[in-house]
């Protein structure tokens, strides 16, 4: 699968989900280093770090979260994201968009960072 392209990165790009060392935090992608592995900074750039995409709330330094918004208002977690495609710890597929809501059911949304 192809890379995320870079305008997805950044402080209104994808929005991940990330432990700080106290809490779970939101940030942004500054950098995709493979198919689930990323490196995030928060909305001050205070804290970054190198993350794993995983399923679960991140609880230790180095795992990451982005939900998917599915058709029908679902929530998945996103394994792998390239340029067109979403994989998720669901076991589907989804084309996907930034933000707004899933066209039908073959299409996702990630959410934004604000």
């Amino acid at each position: 699968m192809r890379p995320l392209n870079s305008k997805y990165f950044g402080q209104t790009g994808i929005q991940i989900r990330f432990w700080n060392g106290a809490s779970v935090i939101t940030g942004y992608i500054v950098k995709q280093k493979g198919a689930n592995r990323y490196v995030v900074s928060d909305d001050s750039a205070t804290h970054t770090d190198t993350v794993i995409l995983q399923q679960a709330n991140p609880s230790a330094a180095g795992q990451g979260q982005i939900l998917v918004s599915t058709f029908g208002g679902g929530t998945e977690h996103a394994y792998d994201i390239a340029s067109h495609l979403v994989k998720t710890f669901e076991d589907h597929v989804y084309t996907w968009s930034l933000g707004g809501s899933p066209a039908d059911s073959s299409h996702a949304t990630l959410p934004q960072n604000s």
